[in-house]
């Protein structure tokens, strides 16, 4: 139990670094991405990969192509939401993540999205005089990997949607906050909520994060027992999971969403893998949540077990 209050303490409601006024890093601006930078957790001894969408120069486009990065950065976006559409109507696609990808589509349609050439991904609302104007997506459209780039789109649209749906400053869930959650606040411009990150730590509700962090450590001791996945897909799915624990408020569709998506681009599927069969479940719910638009999630007496987040994997 000390070591679960230790972990909620450490790696939940912490604020961005603000030493660089960037999308990554403005205060103003909600990410879905956080540093972890606490100790004396197992959450907090992971690679610091875990908690920051990383991209690597392997994946960047290449500098000699023939268009100009924003004619490519452009193509790739409109590729990659189209990608979204097909997967929607792909009859060979589970039906669980066609509906998903339905959802996200429709979301698109109503969204600035823009390809980011490096950095944070983060979906972001801005306001005119106080009143929603718009949402803002950027996402890592600059990698040559599909499933990087349309699991990370995933990712960020699901964000879109939880907000649109539930209007709980992207708190995954309904459950009436333990705190007063304090009046929006915004910048001398009327367009950023200045205090979006404070009032998501007041609707936090730690009987729901605790139970929605069952049920992502489950997963991260499912896919290390996955006989189907390699070794890399281990870590990169492990190492989502883990970024979920650490937001569980926040990052648990998001997460279960993106690797989804990696899991069908991988073509491990339910009926060999027990990960494909438990994520589908649970993405199946969560779709089907945010569609009634209300997510109430039961208190449960069991506790994570935080340490398929830093078992060695072979």
């Amino acid at each position: 139990m000390d070591m679960i209050k230790d972990y909620l303490r450490s790696c939940c409601g912490r604020r961005n670094n603000t030493e660089n006024n960037t999308p990554e890093t403005d205060p103003l601006i909600r990410q879905s991405t956080r540093n972890s930078q606490e100790t004396n957790n197992p959450i907090s001894r992971m690679p610091s990969n875990v908690s920051r969408q990383q991209t690597h120069s392997s994946n960047l486009l290449s500098s000699t192509s023939a268009y100009p990065p924003e004619q490519q950065a452009q193509s790739s976006q409109n590729s990659d939401i189209e990608r979204i559409n097909q997967l929607s109507q792909d009859d060979n696609v589970p039906e669980h993540l066609r509906n998903i990808m339905t959802e996200l589509y429709e979301v698109s349609k109503n969204t600035d999205i823009e390809s980011q050439g490096g950095g944070a991904a983060y979906t972001s609302r801005k306001f005119k005089n106080g009143t929603l104007d718009k949402h803002e997506v950027k996402y890592h459209g600059h990698v040559k990997d599909e499933a990087e780039r349309v699991g990370n789109l995933v990712h960020e649209l699901t964000h879109r949607s939880v907000v649109d749906k539930f209007n709980t400053d992207y708190v995954n869930y309904t459950n009436p906050p333990e705190n007063e959650v304090e009046e929006a606040k915004f910048s001398s411009n009327g367009e950023r909520m200045t205090n979006e990150g404070k009032r998501q730590d007041q609707r936090k509700v730690q009987s729901v994060d605790n139970a929605i962090r069952v049920k992502l450590t489950s997963l991260q001791k499912l896919t290390l027992e996955d006989k189907n996945l390699s070794k890399e897909q281990k870590v990169k799915v492990r190492d989502k999971l883990t970024y979920g624990i650490q937001n569980a408020h926040k990052e648990f569709d998001t997460v279960i969403n993106q690797i989804s998506v990696w899991l069908h681009y991988w073509n491990i599927t339910p009926d060999k893998s027990q990960l494909a069969q438990k994520l589908k479940e649970i993405a199946a719910q969560n779709h089907m949540e945010r569609e009634s638009r209300t997510r109430i999630v039961e208190a449960i007496d069991e506790q994570p077990n935080l340490n398929w987040a830093t078992q060695k994997i072979t």
